[in-house]
């Protein structure tokens, strides 16, 4: 499973970031054959230029521009693994479902095979870092554009990518029981990415949110 990524060792490409290189070329080459007012459309990206669009990613936006095959952000750039699950589902062409249901990763398929590795790389940092402490939680949400829903002790929904929204849900520990957290998808989030993606996606969003609370005062 993607997860925890070191692209380059002693200068030289390792067999991550080559495998990375390979997989975004094959991105790039199915986008360039494909009208970007059509990957707008069914993405929800939004088109600045001949070859070029604007993605949202976990409360930033990003330059996409398929010609020059290169994703710029405007205050930071993206990881290459964050890079490879936007071009992924900007290459998806699945419509929406038209009847969807809240799921977690246990619910994809495999999503049991990986979940341990899931609940430490994206679960266990933010129930260590908020567990308790859930107005940081709140806080460092809020700067990643997320709103707050009404669910367990505190909860936040998140839009990740224009088609993707995520809910985290938090509870807190007691003298009895730990602190517990939850990531809701909705269900046809698999339609828009592989589960491979998915795990980087929510590890992506995990530390995010817990980079934006070091900047809480």
């Amino acid at each position: 499973m993607a997860g925890d990524i070191n692209p380059t060792a002693g200068g030289q490409p390792t067999g991550f970031k080559l495998a990375y290189d390979e997989s975004a070329t094959l991105a790039y080459d199915k986008l360039s054959a494909v009208d970007v007012a059509e990957i707008c459309r069914r993405s929800g990206a939004t088109r600045v230029g001949e070859s070029c669009l604007s993605l949202d990613y976990i409360g930033e936006a990003y330059q996409i521009d398929i010609s020059r095959r290169v994703i710029t952000g405007r205050s930071v750039l993206p990881e290459i693994h964050d890079q490879l699950v936007m071009l992924h589902y900007l290459t998806g062409n699945s419509p929406p479902s038209l009847q969807t249901e809240p799921i977690t990763f246990k619910d994809l398929p495999e999503g049991l095979i990986y979940y341990p590795t899931y609940l430490k790389r994206c679960v266990q940092p933010l129930i260590e870092r908020f567990g308790n402490n859930l107005d940081n939680f709140i806080k460092a949400g809020q700067k990643l554009k997320a709103v707050n829903i009404p669910r367990g002790d505190a909860g936040v929904h998140l839009q990740a990518l224009p088609r993707i929204g995520i809910n985290i849900v938090l509870w807190l520990g007691d003298d009895e029981l730990p602190a517990e957290g939850t990531v809701y998808f909705s269900s046809d989030i698999k339609n828009y990415l592989p589960i491979e993606d998915i795990a980087v996606l929510c590890q992506s969003i995990s530390l995010k949110i817990v980079a934006a609370a070091a900047t809480n005062h």
